[in-house]
């Protein structure tokens, strides 16, 4: 198979993955929103207080995240006009001197991971602890980044 077609392949296969992250959230979102609206309607809260608001914020957090038309060119794998703009937002995010994780990131870990152990031709049980230990670390830094997006 030519470069080009594992190429659209990867492509296509990450952006069913994100389609269906972004599936999920909008199924947990939901019932969510009403929630936090409802509360700030009977607590009478200020927008500075609102869960609604904050609900809001992680939304778009996750909207950066998520990255779901975030394209990297089959050629070249460039990030496009768009991709340079989200990274852009992504940028504002930092924390310290590290940047925000995003699932681009991590599905670029879990590919490495996996060409190397293909490379290397090691077992499959060391590939998926090695690929769990990327998940878990994402999953650690979002978290974190949660946690500051809902205190603020």
């Amino acid at each position: 198979m030519t470069s080009h077609r594992k190429k659209i392949l990867k492509n296509v296969v990450v952006f069913q993955a994100k389609l269906a992250i972004d599936a999920l959230r909008d199924l947990l979102l939901s019932p969510v929103s009403l929630t936090c609206a409802f509360i700030d309607v009977v607590q009478n809260n200020s927008p500075e207080r609102s869960y609604y608001k904050k609900l809001m914020k992680l939304g778009h957090y996750s909207d950066d995240w998520l990255g779901l038309f975030v394209f990297r060119g089959a050629d070249n794998d460039t990030p496009d006009e768009k991709t340079a703009i989200n990274e852009s937002k992504l940028d504002e995010h930092k924390t310290g001197k590290e940047h925000q994780q995003n699932i681009d990131k991590l599905f670029d870990k879990i590919e490495q991971t996996l060409e190397q152990q293909l490379a290397n031709g090691a077992t499959s049980a060391y590939a998926k602890q090695l690929v769990e230990k990327h998940l878990t670390k994402i999953s650690q830094l979002n978290k974190q980044q949660d946690s500051k997006a809902t205190d603020k």
